[in-house]
């Protein structure tokens, strides 16, 4: 989805980030919850694949920073769990790219907790190095 359009709604800007995606499920699960329209039920499973495959399979979105400082942050996966929140409330537990929306909220609960909370320092991290990080992906 493009980020910024003109008044036509032709596109101006596109982001490295898929945020786009997913707020879009969300607000189309909602409306299909609201008025039972089927096409926006697909709709909203369609954008959260879209996000899922473009935040999640490697090399498919060009990183944000050099790769001479690698790094993976939080952020796609606590949007990630919101939206499937969202879906779940709004649509029930379907499948999307093959599992269960609660399957994909526990696994990005489970990464988060892997590779972001530091016991140690008390802390949840924002990003980290490829060292802190153990992923397996989801």
């Amino acid at each position: 989805m493009w980020f910024l359009v003109d008044r036509q709604g032709r596109p101006l800007r596109m982001r490295r980030y898929v945020f786009s995606e997913a707020f879009a499920a969300i607000a189309y699960a909602a409306v299909s919850s609201a008025t039972g329209d089927p096409e926006l039920r697909g709709a909203a499973v369609e954008a959260f694949e879209t996000y899922l495959r473009h935040s999640f399979e490697p090399g498919l979105m060009p990183p944000k920073d050099e790769p001479t400082r690698p790094s993976k942050g939080i952020a796609g996966l606590m949007i990630g769990i919101v939206t499937a929140q969202e879906l779940r409330e709004n649509l029930g537990d379907l499948k999307v790219a093959g599992r269960g929306l609660d399957d994909w909220i526990e696994g990005f609960i489970q990464e988060i907790e892997r590779d972001f909370l530091k016991p140690d320092l008390r802390a949840l991290l924002e990003v980290v190095a490829p060292e802190d990080r153990k992923s397996t992906r989801l």
